[in-house]
C-alpha cells in the first residue's frame, strides 16, 4: 500500500466524519425547527472547531501516536467517531445528566490516545450542550465522565481489574452527575441518580463485552501497516527487488531471521522484521546511506519505531536504542559475514558456530549494544539461536 493510497483513506476518513457531523446536523435542525440563525450558528461551529480538529488529529498521527504508527487511514476512528455521533444523537432524547458520555470517549481512546480522545469528546459534548441548552452544571458533569472514560480505556489494559473498573463505572455514573446537579440546583434529584445509574451499569456492560474486539482490531490495524510494508507487491519492496536481487533476498532473509530473534527475546516481531528487511535501503539513493535510508522510509510513511532503527543503521550516526535494534544489527552483520563467505567453508557445523561467536562477540565487545535494552541472557539466547536454531546461508 503505497502513499498515496493511505494519503486517499485518511481523506475519506476525514470527508465520512464531516459526512456524520452533517448528518446529525441535519437531523437536530429539522426535528427541532431550528430558526436559520441557529442553523447558522451550527455551521459556524462545525466550520470552526472541525478544522483545529483535523490539524490536531494530523499532528499526532506524524509523531507516531494513533495506533503507535504514521500510516494509520483512520478507518478505525472513523467507525468509532460516526458511532459516536449516533450515541450523542440518541443522548439529546435522555434526562440532563444522564447520558453515557463516558462510551465515546473510551472507544475513541482506545483507538487513538488519550488526548485525541478527550479533544474529539469534549467536541461532542460541546455540540451536544448547544442543541440540547444544557447547563453550565449539565456540561461540566458530561466532560468529568469523558476525561474519566479516556482515562478508563487505559486502565482495562489489566485484564485482572477490567471487574473492579466495571463497578467504578457505576460508581461515576452516579456520583458525578448527581454532585453536580446538586451543586448547581442545591437540592436532590432521585430521577437523575436513577438513571445515571443506569446509564454506568449500560456503560460497563458495553466496556466488558467490546473493549477485547475493538483492542484487538486496533492492534490488528498496527500489525497489518508494518506486515504491509514488506509484502512483495510495497512500491519500496519492488524497488530493493529491481534495484538488486541479490540484496533483495539478503532483506528478506535478515527480516525472517529478526522476527525469529525476537520472539526469542519478548521483543516486538514485526518491527524488527520490518526494519530488518529495510536495514540497507539507503543503497538505493548512494551516500549518505543512513541519511537516505531514513528519508525514504519517511516518505513512505514507516513506522516511527522503523525510522529509528534505519537511523541506527549499523551505529554509524546513533548506536542501537531498542532490543529490535540490537536484534537488526547482530543478525544483518551475522548473514552480511556469512554471505561473504563461501558455502563450502561454511558447511562444517564447528566452522558455523565458530563464525557467529566471533562475528557477535567482537562487535559486542565494543558495547554497541549497551543503550539497546538487551540484556546479557538475552543477547546469549539470540546467539545461541543463531547458532543452533536458524539456517543461515
Amino acid at each position: 500500500m503505497d502513499k498515496e493510497i493511505f494519503l486517499g483513506k485518511r481523506f475519506a476518513a476525514i470527508a465520512g466524519m464531516i459526512l456524520s457531523l452533517a448528518g446529525m446536523s441535519c437531523f437536530f435542525a429539522i426535528y427541532h425547527k431550528f430558526t436559520i440563525d441557529q442553523v447558522l450558528a451550527i455551521v459556524f461551529f462545525h466550520c470552526i472547531l472541525f478544522p483545529i480538529l483535523i490539524l490536531f488529529l494530523e499532528s499526532e498521527r506524524r509523531k507516531g501516536h494513533l495506533l503507535k504508527n504514521e500510516t494509520t487511514c483512520y478507518t478505525l476512528l472513523l467507525y468509532t467517531f460516526v458511532l459516536s455521533a449516533v450515541a450523542y444523537l440518541i443522548f439529546t432524547f435522555l434526562p440532563a445528566y444522564t447520558a453515557s458520555v463516558m462510551i465515546p470517549a473510551f472507544f475513541l481512546t482506545l483507538v487513538t490516545n488519550p488526548t485525541v480522545g478527550i479533544v474529539i469528546g469534549m467536541y461532542f459534548n460541546i455540540f451536544l450542550g448547544m442543541i440540547s441548552e444544557s447547563s453550565f452544571y449539565e456540561l461540566a458533569a458530561y466532560l468529568i465522565l469523558t476525561l474519566f472514560g479516556s482515562l478508563l480505556s487505559i486502565l482495562f489494559e489489566k485484564k485482572k481489574y477490567r471487574i473492579q473498573m466495571a463497578v467504578l463505572v457505576v460508581a461515576v455514573s452516579v456520583s458525578i452527575p448527581g454532585l453536580m446537579y446538586f451543586i448547581g440546583s442545591y437540592d436532590k434529584n432521585t430521577y437523575v441518580i436513577v438513571f445515571s445509574g443506569i446509564s454506568g451499569v449500560v456503560s460497563a456492560a458495553i466496556f466488558l463485552l467490546l473493549y477485547e474486539k475493538v483492542a484487538v482490531r486496533a492492534g490488528t490495524e498496527h500489525d497489518r501497516s508494518l506486515t504491509d510494508i514488506i509484502a512483495p507487491e510495497f512500491p519500496l519492496a519492488k524497488e530493493i527487488r529491481e534495484y538488486s536481487d541479490v540484496d533483495y533476498r539478503h532483506a528478506c532473509n535478515v527480516s525472517k531471521i529478526a522476527y525469529q530473534c525476537a520472539l526469542q527475546v519478548g521483543a516486538d516481531p514485526d518491527v524488527a522484521a520490518a526494519a530488518g528487511f529495510y536495514y540497507r535501503v539507503g543503497k538505493l539513493e548512494g551516500e549518505p546511506f543512513v541519511e537516505n535510508g531514513v528519508l525514504l522510509a519517511k516518505q513512505n510513511n514507516f513506522p516511527p519505531k522503523v525510522i529509528t532503527i534505519l537511523s541506527e543503521y549499523n551505529g554509524e550516526r546513533y548506536l542501537p536504542s531498542s532490543r529490535e535494534s540490537a536484534i537488526v544489527h547482530m543478525v544483518d552483520a551475522v548473514i552480511a559475514k556469512f554471505e561473504f563467505l563461501d558455502k563450502d567453508t561454511l558447511s562444517n557445523t564447528w566452522n558455523h558456530s565458530i563464525l557467529v561467536y566471533q562475528t557477535l562477540d567482537e562487535i559486542s565487545s565494543k558495547g554497541i549494544y549497551d543503550q539497546s535494552g538487551l540484556s546479557m541472557n538475552q543477547y546469549l539466547k539470540i546467539r545461541e539461536y543463531l547458532v543452533k536454531g536458524v539456517k543461515l546461508f
